[in-house]
C-alpha cells in the first residue's frame, strides 16, 4: 500500500536495506530518527520505535546473537514529549449525539458507540460488559462491572443518552469494530 501511495504521489522510494546486528550504531540511530521524522511521525512515536529497537537489541545480546553494545550509548536514547490530550466538551458530545447520519447505518452505529464510550469513560475493552451488567437501584439504572485492565469495580449511572441508545438497540449496545468507529467519527 505504501509503495503504491508513494508511486502515485511521485515520491522517491527509499532503497530496501538489509541490516545486521552490527549495523545498529549511532549513525544508524541518527539516520533512523531522520527517516521517521521525514515520514511525519511525532516525537513519542519515534521514541517508542527507538525503545523497541533497544529492547530487541538487548534481548538478542542476552541471547548471545551478537556482541554489539553501541545501542547502550547515552547518545542512543529514545525521546518523549508531554502531550495534552484534548477531550470533548459536553456541547461537542451533544452535537455528535444529535448529528444526522442521513440514514447511513454504519455511521449511526459508530456514533452511538462513541457516545456510550464518552458517557461512561470506559476503555474499549470494557465496552462489551455494559449491557449485561445493568441493574436498577432505588429507581436509578447503574452499570456494575469490573474493568478488564485494572480489575477495579466501577459503578456508572446510565445517562439519558445511554438509555435512549439502549432502547434503540433493544437493550444491547451497538456493535462495530473500534477501528471503524475511529475512521467514521473522524
Amino acid at each position: 500500500k505504501r509503495i503504491k501511495k508513494l508511486t502515485k504521489e511521485k515520491k522517491k522510494l527509499r532503497p530496501r536495506m538489509t541490516l545486521d546486528y552490527e549495523d545498529i550504531n549511532i549513525d544508524f540511530y541518527n539516520a533512523f530518527k531522520g527517516y521517521l521524522t521525514d515520514e511525519g511521525y511525532k516525537i513519542n512515536t519515534i521514541g517508542r520505535c527507538i525503545k523497541q529497537l533497544k529492547y530487541f537489541m538487548a534481548k538478542s545480546l542476552a541471547e548471545k546473537k551478537h556482541n554489539n553494545r553501541e545501542f547502550k550509548e547515552t547518545a542512543f536514547t529514545s525521546m518523549t514529549e508531554e502531550v495534552f490530550n484534548i477531550s470533548l466538551s459536553a456541547e461537542e458530545i451533544e452535537a455528535l449525539y444529535n448529528y444526522d447520519a442521513r440514514g447511513d447505518k454504519k455511521i449511526e452505529v459508530a456514533r452511538d458507540k462513541f457516545i456510550v464510550l464518552c458517557e461512561t469513560a470506559l476503555r474499549v475493552s470494557d465496552y462489551d460488559k455494559i449491557d449485561v451488567n445493568i441493574r436498577t437501584v432505588n429507581g436509578t439504572p447503574l452499570i456494575y462491572l469490573y474493568q478488564t485492565k485494572t480489575n477495579n469495580r466501577v459503578i456508572i449511572p446510565l445517562t439519558q443518552r445511554m438509555e435512549e441508545i439502549l432502547l434503540k438497540y433493544n437493550g444491547t449496545l451497538p456493535r462495530i469494530h473500534e477501528n471503524d468507529v475511529n475512521r467514521l467519527i473522524k
